[in-house]
């Protein structure tokens, strides 16, 4: 019944079934970038309306961060009964990606957990991880040790091919707990999309030394460690070659942004350098030089959840592309 009346294309229906994570009738796979303040947090809704969620904000020097991460999966997932993740991704312990992840636990049926397989250094990321315990434990759910499976594929939905890669994995060097974030590689068709967690340079240029490098060229990149210094290498960059960049990231006095200031001049003029299609509007970013926060030009296929909001972009396996805002 259900295709049928998609096949007579009634628009109510189909804004219902968009709102709601329910199945897209035209094969569309639709990601979105959470507007989450300081923190990191995306949801792939898959053309069966299958969904995985990768990372969840919510750091608690950042009030509004793990409500407003929340409020946006309520808002897809209105009846409970609708409330079920297929996998969800804990890019690593820090808590503006994983603080409201204890919450996504308690309200959703979560079939596949991936974390970094490092311990957790703030008692958010430890509820989180004694509630994975607890409902592995019960068979509730499967868990998986990203380190010990990079390079390795997840089922999702079959549209979809979802991989892991933790450079970590291959490289005892990397001691940061950004540069242990495992990253997630999602292709759909002709489209990829990549998901880099904090890491920053030490990582990047481990992970173009390992097979993994064969990976990187994406279409769409979530930018590492909110646009940070550290971050988005030149060789990294032209290894990945983007078509949109999305830098999730709060404003100069949400949370730890206070102290860190994202994003940066620098990597944002690096990330332009990619992006051919003109001059954007102007986006806040700090010179560190300058030691202060400027209006800086951002090419168009430059996105910044601080000044755009919640990012959505759609692929139909042949070309990805922002649709909101």
């Amino acid at each position: 019944m259900l295709r049928l009346f998609l096949s007579r294309g009634t628009a109510a229906l189909l804004l219902f079934l968009a709102a709601s994570g329910v199945a897209s009738a035209d094969g569309t796979l639709t990601v979105t970038y959470f507007d989450v303040g300081q923190g990191d947090a995306a949801l792939v809704q898959c053309p069966d309306g299958r969904a995985m969620l990768i990372d969840s904000a919510g750091d608690s020097r950042d009030a509004g961060s793990r409500q407003a991460l929340i409020d946006a999966m309520e808002a897809r997932f209105p009846k409970p009964s609708d409330r079920n993740l297929e996998a969800v991704v804990a890019s690593h312990p820090h808590q503006d990606h994983v603080g409201a992840m204890d919450w996504v636990l308690e309200n959703f049926a979560v079939k596949l957990y991936v974390d970094n397989g490092q311990p957790n250094d703030s008692a958010r990321s430890s509820r989180a991880t004694e509630l994975r315990k607890k409902l592995v434990k019960a068979k509730k759910m499967r868990y998986l040790d990203g380190r010990n499976a990079s390079g390795e594929t997840i089922d999702v939905c079959p549209d979809l091919t979802v991989r892991l890669m933790e450079p970590w994995a291959n490289d005892e060097k990397l001691t940061d707990t950004n540069d242990r974030s495992v990253a997630v590689r999602v292709d759909y068709g002709d489209t990829s999309f990549l998901f880099t967690g904090d890491i920053e340079g030490k990582a990047e240029a481990s992970w173009q030394k390992q097979a993994i490098e064969k990976w990187l060229n994406v279409d769409v990149l979530k930018v590492g460690h909110h646009g940070s210094e550290t971050s988005s290498t030149q060789s990294f960059i032209d290894a990945i070659s983007p078509k949109i960049v999305v830098i999730s990231s709060g404003d100069p006095t949400s949370g730890t942004n206070k102290r860190f200031k994202h994003p940066r001049t620098a990597p944002v003029e690096r990330l332009n350098g990619q992006l051919h299609d003109g001059a954007g509007s102007k986006i806040e970013a700090y010179d560190s030089a300058a030691k202060k926060w400027i209006l800086q030009s951002r090419n168009k296929g430059l996105w910044v959840t601080r000044k755009d909001g919640e990012i959505t972009i759609t692929s139909d396996g042949k070309e990805a592309k922002v649709t909101k805002p």
